[in-house]
């Protein structure tokens, strides 16, 4: 997988943080990869240690041996997940749908989202843009990665886009940019990012 090989040379750098901006949403499996499980479901049990198999033979090993290898090279996902566990400094973005909030959210996001908001909670009205749905990667990487950060550019009534919202609220809880993130993480300031009302640059 071309973005665990880049990971990985980032990561032997060293580089301190890398932020990837592609939206990993949906899962990315090889079409054969399916087939590929269910065949090694099958002969795995023929080849464990201490099973007794009249199919047992050094030839059904070779051949048991040869699908796990494609099992683990097919799963894209896994092997990215694993790169970014072990580079532990990796960034992924999310992507808000801006809009009015009404009522309450549909369900509640899942830990692995939720551990990435900001703690601290605004008083008052705040003057933050809303979001009404969020996208996010899927869990096998974000649970991998060092933190999320939303990627929405916010454009002016010309079409430009000349600032960014280092804060987008969610309901009742509040997400850092991408950019923001990035650049608390390189100073090793993460988890001193503090939400002011009226304070620019907090």
């Amino acid at each position: 997988d071309l973005h665990a090989q880049m990971n990985d040379l980032l990561a032997s750098a060293p580089a301190k943080v890398v932020a990837n901006t592609v939206f990993f949403s949906e899962a990315q499996l090889d079409p054969g990869y399916a087939y590929i499980s269910r065949l090694k479901e099958i002969t795995q049990p023929l080849v464990l240690e201490g099973e007794v198999s009249p199919l047992r033979s050094p030839e059904m090993e070779k051949i048991a041996a040869i699908l796990a290898e494609a099992e683990l090279k097919l799963n894209t996902d896994r092997t990215l997940a694993e790169s970014y566990g072990k580079s532990a400094n990796v960034l992924l973005p999310l992507l808000f749908q801006l809009g009015e909030m009404n009522g309450r959210p549909d369900q509640a996001l899942p830990d692995f989202i939720a551990r990435n908001r900001l703690p601290q909670a605004l008083e008052g009205d705040a003057l933050l843009p809303g979001a009404q749905a969020i996208q996010y990667p899927i869990e096998v990487l974000a649970s991998q990665v060092q933190g999320l950060g939303h990627l929405n550019a916010i454009q002016d009534v010309d079409g430009a886009v000349r600032t960014e919202a280092l804060v987008v609220q969610y309901f009742d809880q509040y997400y850092p940019s991408l950019s923001l993130m990035l650049a608390a993480r390189s100073l090793n300031l993460g988890q001193y990012i503090r939400l002011g009302k009226g304070e620019e640059g907090t």
